[in-house]
């Protein structure tokens, strides 16, 4: 009777090993997928690109448009101070003509 409530208590040990085995290497092989996926994941993200190409096309097509208008901008107020001196010209000449009238009189 020793002897058979003995060898249960072995078997069920062996059995008990056995699932503590089976779920070691069930464990090691989802750690083993989540190793794999996570350098995986980690290799694609460091040979993306910081930035997009088009986002690089977009901020260039940006900055060219800025600098033609602004150079369009520059041109429109040059010809505008232009004008303004040459009608400033014209009134000082103006003021002019009126002060000498007015000394000879």
């Amino acid at each position: 009777m020793v002897l058979a409530l003995e060898i249960e208590h072995t078997t069920r040990a062996l059995n008990a090993q056995s699932a503590v085995d089976e779920m070691t290497n069930e464990m090691f092989r989802r750690n083993a997928e989540t190793l794999k996926q996570g350098a995986m994941d980690a290799a694609l993200a460091s040979e993306r690109g910081i930035v997009d190409v088009e986002t690089l096309r977009k901020v260039n097509a940006d900055i060219i448009l800025s600098i033609n208008e602004v150079v369009k901008i520059h041109e429109e107020g040059s010809k505008r101070r232009a004008e303004a001196q040459e009608e400033l010209a014209r009134i000082e000449d103006e003021l002019k003509q009126a002060l000498l009238e007015a000394g000879n009189r």
